[in-house]
C-alpha cells in the first residue's frame, strides 16, 4: 500500500495553501505528518486533525480525530466523546461504527459495544469484528453465544490462532473438557513452528493448567527456558514448577532475588542506565525492589499455594488498527461517502 513520503506531504502543505478549506487535504497532511514523524515540529498531525473537525464535523473529520485522540493521544474519553457525534449524520461505512464498538469494548462496556460491532459487521465482513463480538458476549457470561461466534471464524480467517484460543476458554466456561484439550494440544504443536501466533507459551501453559496437568505446564515452560521470565511475576507458573521441578523453581526464584539486589546496588551508585533524577523516585524505586526481594525470600521459605484464574483475564480481542478514513497504507475507504 502507498504511504505518505516526505515529498508527498509538501505538496500536500502546498495545495492546502492555495486552498485553505479543503476537507480532504487537511486530513491527507495530518496522515502524512502522522506517516512522517521527523517533519512534526509542533503536534501538526494533531493540529489538522483538529482544522477539519472545526472547519466541518462530516462522518471523516469526527472519526479521523477521535480515532488520532484514542489511540495515539490516550485521551480515551474525549475521543469516545467526539467520536459518538458521528452517528448523528448516520455514517454509511464500517468504520465508524467499528471504531465506537472497539472503544467500548476497550473500556470494559460490554453490552454497549454489540450494537455497534454488530452493525459494523453487517456493514462489512470481517472476522475481526466477529471475533470481538464473541469477546463482549464472553464477558457478559453469554458463553454459549461466544463459542457459536468463536466457532464460526475459519482458521483460514484465524490466522494468528486468537479465535480458537478463545474457544478453549470458552469451551471451559461450558465444562467441555474434552474439546479444550483436544484445542490445548493443537495450539502447543502449532506454537512450537509458528512464529505468528498471537499467544505465548504463557498462554499455552495456562490451558494445561486449567487441567492440571502441571508436568505438561512445566515441560512447556522448560523447553523455552527460564532465563526470562520472573517466575514470581506467574502464580500458575510458580506453582506447577514448583510442584513438578522444586530445584528448577528455587534457581529462578533466588536468581531473582539476586537481580533485584544488583539493580539496589545500581541505583545507589547512581548508574547512569537508571536516568533517575529526583531522589524522591529514587527512593520509590529501591523500597519496591525491596519490597520484592522480601516477597521472593518469603516464598523459598514458604513454596506457592495453588492460585486461582480469572478466566475472563485471558481472553484475546483483535486490536481494531487503523480505521482513519483515507488512509492509504491500510487501503481504508477515502470517506464516508454521505457527506
Amino acid at each position: 500500500m502507498k504511504t505518505t513520503t516526505e515529498a508527498d506531504l509538501k505538496e500536500l502543505i502546498a495545495k492546502l495553501e492555495k486552498n485553505p478549506s479543503d476537507l480532504d487535504v487537511m486530513n491527507s497532511v495530518a496522515i502524512g505528518y502522522f506517516e512522517n514523524p521527523s517533519m512534526l515540529i509542533d503536534n501538526d498531525d494533531l493540529k489538522y486533525f483538529e482544522l477539519a473537525y472545526q472547519t466541518k464535523k462530516t462522518v471523516k473529520s469526527i472519526h479521523n480525530l477521535a480515532w488520532y485522540l484514542y489511540f495515539e493521544c490516550g485521551e480515551e474519553e474525549k475521543g469516545i466523546n467526539i467520536q459518538e457525534e458521528c452517528f448523528s449524520l448516520n455514517p454509511s461505512s464500517y468504520l465508524p461504527y467499528y471504531q465506537f464498538g472497539y472503544m467500548l469494548l476497550d473500556q470494559a462496556e460490554y453490552q454497549e459495544a454489540i450494537p455497534y460491532l454488530e452493525k459494523a459487521y453487517q456493514l462489512e465482513n470481517r472476522s475481526d469484528i466477529l471475533h470481538n463480538i464473541g469477546c463482549c458476549y464472553f464477558q457478559l457470561g453469554q458463553y454459549q453465544k461466544a463459542k457459536e461466534i468463536f466457532s464460526a471464524i475459519t482458521s483460514e480467517q484465524d490466522l494468528e490462532s486468537r479465535s480458537i484460543f478463545n474457544l478453549a476458554l470458552t469451551e471451559w466456561m461450558l465444562s467441555e473438557g474434552e474439546n479444550f484439550a483436544l484445542i490445548a494440544d493443537e495450539l502447543s504443536l502449532a506454537i512450537e513452528t509458528d512464529n505468528s501466533l498471537a499467544m505465548s507459551v504463557e498462554d499455552i501453559c495456562l490451558l494445561y493448567f486449567l487441567l492440571e496437568n502441571f508436568e505438561k505446564v512445566s515441560d512447556c515452560l522448560l523447553k523455552q527456558g527460564t532465563e526470562f521470565i520472573d517466575l514470581a511475576d506467574w502464580d500458575y507458573l510458580s506453582y506447577s514448577l514448583h510442584k513438578t521441578h522444586p530445584d528448577s523453581w528455587r534457581e529462578n526464584i533466588e536468581k531473582s532475588i539476586e537481580e533485584k539486589k544488583e539493580s539496589i546496588e545500581e541505583i545507589n551508585k547512581n548508574d547512569k542506565s537508571w536516568e533517575i533524577d529526583a531522589e524522591e523516585e529514587k527512593q520509590e524505586y529501591l523500597k519496591e525492589f525491596k519490597d520484592e526481594i522480601q516477597a521472593r525470600k518469603k516464598m523459598l521459605g514458604k513454596g506457592v499455594e495453588l492460585p486461582e484464574i480469572q478466566i475472563s483475564d485471558w481472553i484475546l480481542v483483535e486490536y481494531c488498527g487503523c480505521l482513519l478514513f483515507d488512509c492509504q497504507r491500510h487501503g481504508n475507504p477515502k470517506d464516508d461517502f454521505r457527506d
